[in-house]
């Protein structure tokens, strides 16, 4: 029989970070992961808007705002996300996710969930609002 190896669970976190940092960084060599990752396109009429600290994506086409739609506010964190996604032009989330990391200076790898759900749920809205599109290549 094999041996359990029971490892601290600082070390376990540690090593499953470690893993999935080196999966996600890696994807391209992982054939199983290619076909599973949505890719996602900014839509190049939607600029991402900050003024005096209020965060807004404007539709620049759209010319009737004031009677017909609403402007789609989001804050920072929003708005750095959707500047790093008009970037990349065609991105996956966790590729998005990659670069909006870089920014944070109190990122720790238990975090990486978190951002990760939000960052998810964020697409979907943007998807919903006509802001993004599933990129088909």
């Amino acid at each position: 029989m094999g041996a359990l190896l029971l490892l601290p669970k600082t070390v376990e976190t540690l090593l499953l970070s470690m893993l999935k940092y080196d999966i996600l960084t890696n994807m391209n060599n992982f054939p199983c992961y290619k076909e599973q990752i949505m890719l996602y396109r900014a839509k190049d009429e939607v600029i991402p808007r900050d003024i005096a600290g209020i965060y807004f994506l404007v539709d620049i086409t759209e010319k009737d705002y004031y009677s017909k739609k609403e402007i789609y506010s989001t804050n920072e964190i929003g708005y750095e996300q959707f500047k790093i996604m008009k970037m990349l032009s065609v991105f996956s989330v966790p590729d998005m996710l990659q670069e909006f990391i870089k920014l944070l200076n109190d990122y720790n790898d238990n975090m990486y969930d978190m951002i990760l759900k939000d960052a998810e749920r964020f697409v979907a809205n943007l998807i919903t609002a006509g802001y993004l599109e599933e990129y088909q290549g």
